[in-house]
């Protein structure tokens, strides 16, 4: 932890001004965040997807850098931004950072047990919690909203509603939930959802205007060639489609290649719900089947893999550990470290390798975990 620290002390320490060794503003993604909540503060919603309007006061701010970042979220995240626009960019920062983390620290000191102090060090050593700060992006929100809504559904269906419909900000990370929810027959939790879903887009336009999602909607065909046309470098990404692309093949074979491993993905999650798998062991496979669906994913939303990670681990403290356990588990917490590495420099896309050996391991994990007659036909399966 020491080590990584270190490193990335240093890279930002090389820039000075306010910028990281390559010259990017401190926070990255973020600019696009704090900018587009300046302009839909100053010109309306509609003008913070206004790709020119947008790239300017982008330029303006911060001046040319490494290159224009794209704001491609729905409205409801741009609400969300909102309120940092009142601050100037680090303070805005710092603020964006600290309420997301500490959300998501809560969050996973939940799944994992013991103390706040124990899982704090555990996710400040986790590389994806690096990755989400050094970029300034809101993984660490959509972890904290993700395993949050899932730990209260088991008492208050209507609040995990709430929380799990507020992921309609980046929907491609909520894919599963309903096919989830509907196999455990956790109506409630559907119904609440949905309606949350929908209040909260709805409030987005009570606040934003139509222009801002007319402006979003228009802009989906851009936000689809950044990923086909490599706009956003494959090697940056952790899905299946991605490591296609890195390995040259045609964007028709990457997409049957995300669309198998999806299927992946989604069966395990019907399979948990028909086996009657422990409600925890589905919640954690739910989540890392969660990282095998959207195509455009990137490294810093393994910020995700924290709930089956310390699921997984709660569980070898009840039981003990089996003789791979700890290998699997300190392979999968580190791997998300070297992952964009191995991509860029050898293209060697094992990114999907590390999100199927996490399913697989959690899948494996629920077996152990429950001794019911369906759990040992599954695992005689």
């Amino acid at each position: 932890m020491a080590i990584v620290f270190g490193v990335v002390a240093l890279w930002f320490a090389a820039g000075g001004n306010g910028e990281d060794a390559a010259g990017r503003a401190i926070g990255t993604d973020f600019v696009s965040f704090w900018i587009a909540s300046q302009v839909a503060l100053a010109e309306g919603g509609a003008a913070a997807y206004d790709i020119v309007a947008h790239g300017i006061a982008q330029r303006t701010a911060f001046g040319p850098g490494d290159g224009y970042v794209a704001f491609f979220y729905p409205p409801v995240f741009l609400m969300l931004c909102l309120p940092m626009a009142l601050l100037p960019y680090f303070a805005a920062l710092g603020l964006w950072l600290g309420s997301t983390a500490l959300a998501y620290l809560v969050m996973v000191r939940h799944w994992l047990g013991g103390s706040f102090g124990s899982a704090a060090l555990t996710l400040a050593a986790f590389p994806p919690t690096l990755l989400n700060a050094g970029h300034g992006q809101n993984a660490f929100l959509t972890a904290a909203l993700f395993g949050g809504g899932l730990i209260a559904m088991r008492t208050r269906p209507w609040l995990a509603g709430l929380l799990l419909g507020l992921l309609v900000m980046k929907p491609h990370l909520a894919i599963l939930l309903p096919l989830a929810l509907a196999c455990r027959g956790e109506w409630r939790t559907f119904i609440a959802t949905g309606a949350a879903a929908a209040g909260w887009c709805l409030l987005s336009w009570a606040i934003l205007g139509t222009g801002a999602w007319a402006g979003f909607i228009a802009n989906t065909g851009l936000a689809r060639s950044t990923l086909e046309d490599g706009l956003v470098a494959p090697a940056k990404m952790v899905s299946m489609f991605a490591a296609m692309r890195v390995l040259s093949l045609d964007v028709a074979t990457a997409y049957a290649a995300q669309a198998a491993f999806a299927a992946v993905g989604a069966a395990a999650v019907i399979y948990a719900a028909r086996a009657r798998l422990p409600r925890p062991a589905q919640d954690a496979i739910l989540a890392a089947a969660t990282l095998t669906v959207s195509p455009f994913l990137l490294d810093y939303d393994l910020t995700l893999m924290a709930i089956p990670l310390a699921w997984w681990f709660a569980q070898t403290q009840r039981r003990g550990f089996l003789p791979y356990e700890k290998a699997a588990l300190l392979a999968l917490f580190i791997a998300p470290l070297f992952l964009r590495t191995l991509a860029t420099a050898a293209s060697l896309p094992l990114a999907p390798l590390v999100t199927a050996g996490l399913l697989l391991g959690c899948w494996r994990a629920a077996l152990t975990a429950s001794p019911s007659r369906h759990s040992r036909a599954a695992s005689a399966r």
